[in-house]
């Protein structure tokens, strides 16, 4: 009897220690403007070798589910900033929050008397 009742600890020890190894992870975090400060509602944050994202809320902030506990590339994009691309220990990460840069600060001169030519009638 005691010779079962240690078989029996020993299989439930090693799926205990299975379930930690294999447990799941969330990441959670905020979109900013890094010119302003005020957050990017609708910035797209994804992780491609999971295939699975999220789209920052209305506060700018997202939240992504059932991560495993890897390190992650995670890229986070908008229209009219910059792309961010950084590399996430999930096993160590449970929030991160992204700055975005502006990807357009202007048109030149040059570049107005262009669409003008172009567009002209």
């Amino acid at each position: 009897m005691i010779i079962k009742f240690n078989k029996v600890s020993i299989i439930c020890f090693l799926i205990f220690i299975s379930s930690i190894v294999n447990a799941q992870n969330r990441i959670t975090g905020k979109i900013t403007d890094g010119k302003t400060g005020e957050v990017i509602a609708g910035a797209t944050i994804y992780i491609p070798e999971l295939k699975t994202g999220d789209i920052a809320d209305k506060n700018g902030a997202y939240e992504i589910d059932h991560l495993p506990r890897i390190k992650v590339i995670v890229q986070v994009s908008f229209l009219g900033y910059k792309s961010v691309v950084q590399s996430i220990d999930m096993a160590t990460t449970t929030s991160m929050n992204f700055v975005m840069e502006q990807a357009i600060t202007g048109i030149s001169r040059y570049q107005m008397r262009f669409c003008k030519c172009l567009f002209s009638t």
